[in-house]
């Protein structure tokens, strides 16, 4: 159960911000491994599978060239990730990476993925301009989604 938001604000800088809760049928605990990451100038989250998240930022890490995205899109299997997805923002567009393999870039400047992905993407449709928004869209999740939990991990970049 999580939560991984991000959007482009009009001045080119990208935000994404992510729960640090992990949930297993009716108990939760916090924890100080992160749902998202910076590599370069490209963020990324994850929802999912913490072993298989970690695996795919482990690999990031070690990617010197090229397109995040299409990395991840290339690398993709099924076995791998199972029913992980990503959100990335990169050279200010929005992906998602499904958890079937599908990388779409998003007609819109922001995403969420996760059980909390609905709620987020209704707040962050009302203002998505500053890091201030991004907290206060994941705070309005925190509220109304039972599985998410702060603190929350966000990260910034800007593409000039």
């Amino acid at each position: 159960m999580t939560i991984v938001a991000g959007f482009i604000s009009p001045s080119s800088w990208g935000y994404i911000g992510a729960d640090t809760a992990a949930v297993s049928d009716d108990i939760y605990g916090l924890v100080a491994t992160p749902k998202v990451a910076k590599f370069g100038n490209t963020l990324v989250g994850f929802a999912g599978s913490f072993r298989e998240g970690k695996r795919a930022f482990y690999a990031l890490e070690r990617q010197t060239y090229g397109s995040v995205a299409a990395y991840l899109e290339r690398n993709w299997r099924k076995d791998d990730y199972g029913e992980t997805e990503f959100l990335i923002l990169e050279q200010g567009k929005v992906y998602e990476l499904g958890n079937d393999g599908a990388l779409l870039e998003l007609a819109r400047d922001y995403g969420a993925i996760g059980n909390g992905a609905g709620v987020a993407l209704g707040a962050l449709g009302m203002q998505h301009i500053s890091l201030k928004c991004l907290r206060e869209a994941l705070a309005v999740v925190e509220a109304h989604v039972p599985q998410i939990r702060s603190p929350f991990v966000t990260l910034e970049t800007v593409w000039l």
